[in-house]
């Protein structure tokens, strides 16, 4: 049995908070991990086991993202996302094998809100949701507000194999949405 404890954890520029690590193995092939990320208002436990041995089944975890600040996550979009807020919640299955995972869940924005650096635009998610599944994620009307408060609905599917061959299957609806905020050409 392992146990790792990182306080005031931070990438970048990042604030993340505490991470707990216990793992430890049942048997000779099977490692059980418990992972507790706390503190600057997040709260997000991972739990589960890999065995590697068996390669049908290796992975079988759970992700429950009882609260997560969005603004943690900025650091790690290489600046792309800037000055969010809000939060991200969730509940996911991770389970299969490591070459082709199936993730299964729902990805929840609450008073999200965050600024889009190549479109210089602010973006408003108020209580919106993605589903997951092994074929893509879902977006079943999911309302994004401009810096003007205009909405657009997006609905349809990103299906995927495997993280790779990505196809997109969506519509979005808008009578007035600002996409770019911008006077370059």
């Amino acid at each position: 049995t392992s146990d790792l404890k990182l306080t005031d954890l931070q990438y970048k520029t990042s604030k993340i908070g505490d991470l707990a690590i216990k793992a430890g193995n049942i048997n000779s092939a099977k490692y059980n991990v418990n992972a507790v990320l706390s503190g600057m208002g997040n709260n997000v436990v991972i739990d589960g086991y890999y065995n590697p041995l068996d390669t049908a089944h290796a992975l079988d975890f759970t992700a429950d993202i009882k609260t997560l600040q969005f603004s943690s996550l900025e650091s790690f979009t290489s600046g792309h996302l800037r000055k969010s807020s809000g939060f991200i919640t969730g509940n996911f299955k991770i389970d299969g094998n490591t070459a082709d995972p199936k993730i299964d869940g729902k990805l929840n924005f609450l008073e999200a809100r965050t600024n889009v650096k190549f479109l210089n635009q602010t973006l408003y998610m108020q209580n919106e949701s993605i589903s997951f599944s092994k074929t893509g994620l879902h977006f079943n009307s999911f309302h994004i507000r401009d810096t003007l408060n205009n909405m657009a609905t997006v609905e349809g599917d990103v299906k995927m194999h495997q993280f790779k061959d990505i196809h997109f299957d969506m519509q979005v609806r808008s009578e007035k949405f600002l996409v770019l905020n911008t006077t370059a050409i």
